[in-house]
């Protein structure tokens, strides 16, 4: 008698599954790629990568590509904010109210004030509150502002 409670429970186990399986779609798109494996003249050397390509998955040799190139471009964007903050760095000793910082960047978060505050420099970013520094003429920063005599 247990075997048979056993059978029943394996076999509404294994009905339940292929409902999921129907659910999803998953019984057509196997019958989709075994119809293509075994409609395709020349059959692959390497099945596998043939129905992950039908499937529409990344090959081996994609990913491996891919994870080269996404560690390259996070090392190239490691460096750029490093170049970012330093240039941050780099206008607040020198007195020039930087742009906003992006979110990437180790100054991220800090307003002017507190940029300026990290650099040692008061108010607005300028040191000991004295000088302005403006836009001179022809707009290049950090040249002082002509003052009317």
């Amino acid at each position: 008698m247990a075997s048979t409670m056993n059978y029943q429970v394996s076999d509404t186990k294994k009905e339940d599954f292929r409902k999921y399986l129907e659910r999803n779609g998953i019984v057509d798109a196997l019958t989709q790629v075994l119809v293509g494996l075994y409609e395709h003249p020349d059959k692959p050397e390497n099945p596998l990568e043939f129905i992950k390509q039908f499937l529409g998955g990344p090959g081996d040799t994609d990913v491996e590509v891919l994870k080269a190139e996404n560690k390259d471009l996070r090392r190239h964007v490691d460096d750029l904010t490093a170049r970012v903050d330093d240039l941050t760095k780099r206008l607040i000793a020198a007195g020039i109210t930087p742009p906003p910082v992006p979110a990437g960047s180790s100054l991220a978060g800090a307003g002017a004030g507190d940029a300026a505050a990290q650099s040692g420099l008061g108010e607005g970013g300028v040191a000991g509150g004295d000088a302005v520094v403006g836009m001179g003429e022809g707009g290049a920063a950090g040249v002082p502002a002509a003052t009317a005599s």
